[in-house]
């Protein structure tokens, strides 16, 4: 789903069974017209009531908001049980070919359900593609 602001996130969460998993990939900071940044969609997710745990990956590229990913990764208590985001900027190369692995691993060792040593296992494999290929970047993880 396309969502062009945070409310939109709400029609997704009505058959929230059917999904363990939220990628985002949006702006860092909102700093072109009409473009919503990360912290929008993050101060959306973290005040609903009601919503099942899920794993949320955070894509951001080049306009990196290190301030709402720290708290993506420091918060505790709310919709996001297990979350991976960025720590520092990432080319949209980095950006790609991390997710990519990342969600590639999850998937081929996460049939069923999702849990913290999974979601620890991906991003360390997706980390080490990075460093092979000399991209840098950063990405935290909580779980």
């Amino acid at each position: 789903m396309r969502a062009r602001n945070p409310e939109d996130l709400a029609e997704p969460w009505r058959d929230q069974d059917s999904f363990n998993c939220i990628f985002l990939a949006c702006h860092g900071k909102a700093t072109q017209a009409g473009h919503t940044g990360l912290v929008a969609y993050w101060d959306w997710l973290s005040n609903q009531q009601g919503l099942d745990p899920k794993l949320l990956a955070v894509c951001t590229w080049e306009d990196h908001d290190a301030d709402t990913s720290e708290s993506i990764l420091a918060s505790e208590d709310n919709v996001a049980s297990l979350a991976i985001a960025p720590q520092s900027p990432l080319s949209p190369r980095a950006a790609g070919l991390f997710y990519m692995k990342f969600f590639t691993e999850l998937g081929d060792h996460s049939s069923d359900s999702i849990n913290g040593r999974m979601v620890w296992f991906s991003c360390t494999k997706a980390r080490e593609l990075l460093r092979r290929r000399r991209l840098p970047g950063q990405i935290g993880m909580r779980c």
